[in-house]
């Protein structure tokens, strides 16, 4: 699924920021090969040009962190294109 598409999804959803980087993680830098976004506010994600270029892309996974007395993020990770 593209970048866009899941985030037509999460429209509505309860995560405030969102965070996106691109596979693969480093283990020796401790870093992911690409990090575009680090908590955005959602509703500003479509504004920035770096999103538009990076729409089609595929999501690989993601993950939910926070909640409770802590803000709630998104966190996006694309494939890679070799993959």
């Amino acid at each position: 699924m593209t970048l866009r598409n899941f985030l037509k999804l999460y429209e509505e959803g309860f995560a405030t920021t969102i965070s996106i980087d691109l596979l693969p993680y480093d283990e020796e830098k401790n870093e992911y090969k690409k990090s575009y976004f680090s908590e955005v506010k959602k509703e500003e994600l479509e504004e920035y040009e770096i999103y538009k270029a990076i729409k089609n892309k595929q999501v690989h996974h993601f993950s939910v962190d926070g909640g409770g007395i802590y803000p709630v993020e998104l966190c996006i990770y694309l494939s890679s294109s070799e993959e």
